[in-house]
């Protein structure tokens, strides 16, 4: 009966949840570097060629994509009036980045780049808990989106190609990746 019991939150408050245990400094560190070992694995296994789908379509190839080679941008960028992106952004595959510590922490697809990122994506929350964490270590970090521009519209297809960079890459802000390496960043 008591260990029935123990399956109900008997706490005084409720609605109090309990506190996500925070990395130390060196889990931290040996995370970032464990995922920054697979990734830099990935590319030198992996070189990044410029073909295409057999689709019939003009359309990138993911396989061939290296996220740092393309154009980075701050985590703002649609704040930038330097971008000529239509008023919702254009179709894309996009990667947040830690240049810092040279790693791919998350890999999406829209259909509209500036809508994606203006309004509550929860991979910010991610970032701005990832951000903290490093600050508190007195780590460097330099969080930049990077994008793949001219991605198909086709949903299924960016979708296709959105998730067989995110099983090569393995970002661990991506849920397919959680697995692997945890979930610190989530809820």
């Amino acid at each position: 009966m008591d260990e029935q019991l123990s399956l109900f939150d008997h706490s005084p408050e409720p609605t109090q949840k309990q506190q996500k245990l925070e990395m130390s400094r060196d889990q931290f560190i040996h995370w970032k570097e464990t995922i920054a070992s697979h990734q830099q694995a990935t590319r030198d296994n992996h070189p990044q060629q410029a073909t295409l789908f057999d689709t019939g379509v003009n359309q990138f190839d993911p396989q061939g994509i290296d996220p740092f080679a393309l154009r980075q941008y701050a985590t703002r960028f649609y704040d930038l009036p330097h971008m000529r992106l239509s008023e919702e952004g254009d179709p894309c595959i996009y990667f947040l980045l830690d240049n810092a510590s040279h790693l791919i922490l998350y890999i999406g697809e829209t259909v509209h780049s500036n809508q994606r990122w203006r309004g509550g994506h929860h991979v910010q929350e991610y970032l701005a808990k990832y951000v903290q964490l490093t600050r508190k270590y007195e780590l460097e970090v330099l969080p930049a989106l990077a994008f793949e521009w001219g991605a198909p519209e086709e949903t299924r297809l960016r979708q296709k190609m959105e998730l067989a960079l995110i099983k090569k890459w393995k970002a661990p802000f991506n849920k397919e990746n959680r697995a692997q390496w945890g979930h610190p960043f989530g809820e």
